[in-house]
């Protein structure tokens, strides 16, 4: 977010950065991982924000593979995303989630097929439920595993259609 300062006197000024809201943040997940796509000549488009389908809808040049794409971003260095209800649902054999993590400006993905995303939200809300704590909503990460880190990584460094 950019603002102007027209400084004390009202005249000269500068830019100064603000700090982006949750949804902002979200938006840029999206298009960093959309560019990453671009750069691999993948043809990446954004679907509707807030529509109950992926982020992104994404193809090979050809037009004969195409995978869906949902995107989860958060600042900071912390290693596990929110995935909600959507995360135990949400997915079929082509469908990946991109987990987006920025930090001094500097953005790391990793990738993870749909299909294990719920596996591990799944298995995330019942050992919460079983340790007797209020569930607020599944989650992904790879808190104190680093081969997950690594894995999903490389797969995101090595994702093509």
């Amino acid at each position: 977010i950019v603002s102007w300062d027209e400084g004390e006197d009202g005249g000269g000024g500068e830019m100064k950065l603000g700090q982006p809201n949750r949804q902002q943040v979200g938006e840029a997940g999206v298009h960093y991982v959309i560019s990453e796509l671009a750069l691999r000549g993948l043809i990446a488009l954004p679907t509707s924000r807030n529509s109950k389908g992926p982020d992104i809808i994404v193809c090979n040049p050809e037009g004969t593979k195409f995978a869906a794409i949902q995107v989860k971003t958060r600042r900071g260095r912390e290693k596990f995303w929110n995935v909600g209800d959507r995360g135990v649902s949400w997915g079929g054999p082509d469908c990946y989630y991109v987990f987006v993590r920025i930090f001094n400006g500097i953005f790391e993905a990793y990738l993870e097929r749909a299909a294990e995303v719920k596996r591990f939200a799944k298995a995330d809300i019942e050992d919460i439920l079983k340790r007797g704590k209020k569930c607020w909503g599944a989650s992904w990460g790879f808190i104190g595993d680093r081969e997950r880190e690594a894995r999903t990584h490389r797969q995101w460094e090595e994702f093509n259609l």
